[in-house]
This record gives structure tokens, sequence and C-alpha cells, in this order.
């Protein structure tokens, strides 16, 4: 059975003053509440400690997985690693002025609900690599039409590599001579 949007809500009136601490595993299933995004593929598991005081909830959230993402080069699936720690501070009073206001979100007195989900979605997403490319590209997953359309040549035989130039060869010896 598939997650739901509201498998990652936080009932606020049944939180009691102080601090609580709450599991999310994050799957396939989660990724597909979010169609056309970054990512589709992956499990990533998220602790989130509640700490709830009379005007505010201070959350934080703190995940651990892989994910899938595709190769910016040649396109070819890869895992990648994601640790993050963030934190949001949810008021039912307006932020201080010239308060720092990046984590900190309004919310109603009345909601009943805070839905979560978006938030560990955007933690993930942030926490990806800029340059998406995995540490063996280019390599065998790579496709050769696509790396010849590139301009990247296949990696290199074994013999290939032990072939040295006949000048750097001539530097070798110099070197070994010196030692």
């Amino acid at each position: 059975m598939g997650k739901k949007q509201q498998d990652f809500c936080l009932e606020i009136p049944k939180l009691k003053l102080g601090e609580q601490t709450f599991s999310f595993d994050l799957n396939n299933d989660f990724w597909d509440l979010f169609q056309g995004g970054l990512i589709t593929h992956g499990q990533v598991s998220y602790q989130v400690t509640v700490v709830k005081f009379a005007n505010q909830l201070d959350v934080s959230f703190k995940a651990d997985g892989k994910v899938e993402l595709a190769c910016d080069r040649c396109t070819q699936p890869f895992e990648t690693a994601i640790h993050s720690v963030n934190r949001v501070i949810y008021s039912y009073t307006p932020p201080i002025s010239g308060q720092e206001q990046t984590d900190f979100v309004s919310i109603n007195r009345n909601q009943v609900f805070l839905d979560i989900s978006q938030e560990m979605y955007d933690f993930v997403c942030i926490s990806l690599p800029n340059k998406r490319i995995p540490t063996d590209c280019p390599g065998e997953r790579c496709p050769a039409e696509v790396l010849k359309i590139l301009g990247i040549n296949q990696p290199e035989t074994t013999q290939d590599a032990e072939t040295i130039d006949p000048r750097w060869a001539e530097l070798t010896k110099l070197k070994s001579t010196l030692k």
C-alpha cells in the first residue's frame, strides 16, 4: 500500500509540551507523491524531533540514506548517499522584524495538522551534490554512443594504460637513477 501525504502529518493538539521524536522511512512511494521531481527512487530514514512550546514548534530534521539520481554526463542512474540536518521553527506569532526568517514559518493557531512531507523532500533535494556525476564516470555503465557524442574517450584498457610513451620512459629511467 502506498504512502499518502497525511502519513507525514503531525497532529499538533496531540503533541505534548516538551520534546518528542518521530521516525519516518521514505521509500519509492514517498517520491511518487512529488511527481516530476528530482528523485524517483531511494531509501531515506528521517528522525524528526519536535520541541513544543506554548507559542511555537521547534522541529529538527535528520536524514540518512541513499537516493538514485541520473548522471549529468551520461544519464545513467547511480546511487548517492544523503546526510542532512535541518531545523524549522513553526510559530503562532509573526517573526520579530529584523529577525532572520529563513527557517521560520508562521502557522495558524487553529491548525490541527502540520504536513512536513514537503520539508522532508526539500531537505533531501538541497543536500544533493551540485554535480551529479558518479566517481566511476565515464566507466563501464556509460553508453558508448553518449560518450562519443560528448567527445569523451572510453576508459583505457589495462594494456593501453601499461604502454608508456617513449619520451616519458626516458624520464622514468632518469628518475629511478636519481633515487
